[in-house]
């Protein structure tokens, strides 16, 4: 709305000449008409109010275009404040979307809160139950290891009257008999069949293949060991022309994982520096020097206990 234009149709006239031509004539009285002589003064007096009323109207007009510009300024705010109202619309839709988010974010963390308590809890329960079952497992590895040691020591006791010959070389159609009568006489015994229950090569393995003698008693497997360690340097050779030179050894007879920790053994002594690694009666024997205590090895255990002090030591 335009607050200047009521004014000017109201207050404002076209043309000052014409606006005094039209208050004189009507002001002039008609010839002939009393009080004549007074025409020329009241004519003064209405042509300088009217003047003022102009000088009034031009004034109150110069107001009304001194206000235009404050007017449009507050037209512009005015669209300011619209379009801010807009944008507080949609700052405030924006904000309750996010408000909604974060409830439904808060929803879910509270169940998310109350999933992980109740994981908690049954982690809780499983891991005494894993106790439990692991506590369980090791009786059961300890008993399981007991019984196997218990059984590799009858296993050993059976093939305590029985020993082997390492070094001759496997022939087709071969006589063990022969064979053993050959090494007998070789460390100088007089060989009875009766004193002997069997002679085999166990089955195949992917080592060698020794030859196993079972005798009657512990005492004629102990007469064969002494006599083997008088007469050493025995050469397959010197049991029959046709096989090499290799050497030929004879030992107690030992049951698989007897072998294999005195394998363990002799390792160890190679590196910690033992220098008697021996078997007796299927025991594995070992002693750092001449003179030094004998220690005997029961386990692969025995050797990580054993290393254990020698590594303080060098420390």
């Amino acid at each position: 709305m335009n607050i200047q234009d009521p004014a000017k149709k109201l207050l404002k006239f076209t043309c000052e000449k014409c606006e005094e031509h039209s208050v004189s004539a009507g002001d002039q009285p008609s010839s002939g008409e009393e009080g004549a002589v007074n025409i020329a003064p009241r004519s003064r007096r209405t042509v300088t109010d009217q003047h003022d009323f102009r000088t009034y109207v031009a004034g109150i007009n110069k107001k009304l275009d001194e206000l235009q510009p404050i007017k449009e300024a507050l037209d512009t705010n005015n669209k300011a404040l619209d379009n801010n109202s807009q944008e507080v619309k949609k700052l405030k839709n924006s904000i309750a979307t996010i408000e909604e988010a974060m409830n439904f974010c808060s929803n879910k963390i509270d169940e998310f809160v109350k999933t992980t308590a109740n994981l908690s809890k049954e982690n809780a329960l499983l891991q005494k139950e894993v106790h439990k079952l692991q506590k369980k497992s090791k009786e059961a590895d300890d008993k399981l290891e007991f019984m196997e040691a218990k059984l590799e020591e009858l296993e050993q006791k059976l093939k305590l009257s029985e020993i082997e010959i390492c070094g001759v070389p496997v022939t087709r159609n071969e006589n063990l008999q022969t064979i053993v009568c050959n090494v007998a006489k070789l460390i100088d015994i007089e060989l009875d069949t009766k004193t002997i229950q069997d002679i085999y090569r166990p089955p195949k393995t992917t080592g060698a293949r020794p030859i196993i003698i079972k005798l009657n008693t512990v005492n004629a497997r102990n007469t064969w060991l002494e006599r083997a360690k008088v007469k050493r340097g025995i050469k397959a050779k010197d049991v029959y022309t046709g096989f090499p030179e290799t050497a030929v050894y004879i030992n107690e007879a030992l049951t698989p994982a007897k072998k294999r920790l005195l394998y363990l053994a002799k390792m160890f002594a190679r590196e910690k520096r033992y220098k008697y690694v021996w078997i007796k009666d299927g025991n594995v024997l070992m002693r750092k020097d001449e003179g030094e205590k004998t220690i005997q090895v029961k386990h692969h255990i025995d050797l990580e206990n054993l290393a254990q002090p020698i590594e303080n030591t060098a420390e």
